[in-house]
């Protein structure tokens, strides 16, 4: 059996080649795109955090700093530096929540059934990984993470295009298969900060800007009695600066965090009727129908309306003909479900959830 997951229902939809090298043939850039990697630094920090709740806040910002650490020691320093800070600051906005986690980082694996039929497919099952379940008030909530960069605030279209958000539903439906009837998904977003490190002005040991000339040679005012603080292009004379240190930019990433926490963090109860879920594996059955039809036929068209989503494709070079697939050093083949590694076999091949039942499978 196939697992059929929210990521790969994406792919297909962004682009079939893309799908048949992801989700087929198992092939990924060589290097993680940063977005990626910054999003994983994050949520590796909050699996941490929320594993360590019940040892106290302390405890669990300890663990959840050394995870960041731990997974980011070949990643930017400033990259590392902004996911601690977000963390830091996550846990001073919800760490005094009275909740209890219940499970952190769960798989599941059930069958797809077409809504209309009730036939269950011979080809797929529903996959997946809820990042946390809690109870709150004795009422049992899915948590999902998010790092985004788009606008978080209330009214934003963040928030409206989860009405059709099919992850949202599938979890529901993971949940109750592992045994949990959530009564809501709590859907936490944390908008990632645009700023960068800056470039500083160099001083020297009285504080005062250096600028130099064309020489070299540092340039004094026009009276003599001081050194020049301000550039001027049409002489050449420019200004020394350096890339701010990390402590630097800590410090202004965690001003500006705290000077707008909303901007930064945003949770909303993401809800399901029955009829939502209905639609939901309507439209996850027909996207399994024409994945199987293309692995059948062979056929996956390139779709060069996606090429620029997502700062590029990393596949552009090899669909456009420049690059070949077999590249190592762009290229790399390893599981097909990244995101399920260590899981996604097992899931595959339990019997438990694979029987056939009723017309119209996939």
């Amino acid at each position: 059996m196939q697992l059929l997951t929210n990521s790969r229902r994406n792919c297909f939809g962004t682009c079939h080649r893309k799908h048949l090298f992801e989700y087929e043939q198992g092939i990924r850039p060589a290097s993680e795109a940063l977005a990626l990697a910054f999003g994983d630094l994050v949520h590796k920090g909050l699996e941490a955090w929320y594993l360590n709740h019940w040892q106290g806040i302390e405890v669990a910002n300890r663990e959840a700093r050394a995870a960041i650490d731990a997974n980011g020691k070949d990643l930017d320093p400033y990259v590392v530096t902004v996911a601690q800070e977000l963390l830091e600051a996550y846990s001073a906005r919800y760490g005094a929540e009275e909740m209890e986690v219940v499970a952190v980082e769960q798989f599941y694996a059930i069958p797809l059934v077409n809504p209309a039929t009730r036939g269950t497919s011979r080809t797929f099952k529903l996959a997946g990984k809820l990042d946390a379940i809690v109870r709150k008030a004795g009422r049992v909530f899915i948590v999902e993470h998010k790092t985004t960069s788009e606008d978080v605030s209330p009214d934003s279209r963040y928030w409206a295009k989860l009405a059709m958000d099919g992850q949202v539903s599938g979890y529901y439906m993971g949940a109750q298969s592992l045994g949990w009837d959530a009564d809501g998904c709590e859907y936490d977003a944390i908008r990632k900060p645009s700023m960068r490190p800056n470039q500083v002005a160099q001083v020297d040991a009285d504080g005062v800007k250096i600028v130099l000339d064309v020489n070299g040679d540092r340039v004094r005012t026009k009276d003599g009695k001081k050194w020049r603080e301000t550039a001027s292009t049409a002489d050449g004379w420019t200004l020394q600066t350096r890339t701010e240190t990390v402590d630097e930019f800590r410090a202004r990433i965690r001003a500006d965090i705290a000077a707008d926490p909303d901007r930064y963090f945003r949770r909303h109860d993401v809800h399901r009727t029955d009829a939502d879920l209905v639609e939901y594996l309507s439209d996850v059955w027909a996207v399994g129908r024409e994945i199987a039809d293309a692995q059948v036929s062979g056929r996956w068209p390139r779709n060069p309306r996606s090429c620029d989503i997502y700062s590029g494709c990393p596949f552009f070079e090899v669909c456009s003909g420049r690059e070949s697939i077999d590249n190592p050093h762009y290229f790399k083949r390893g599981p097909i479900h990244p995101e399920l590694e260590g899981f996604a076999e097992t899931l595959a091949t339990d019997d438990d959830t694979t029987t056939t039942e009723g017309r119209g499978n996939a």
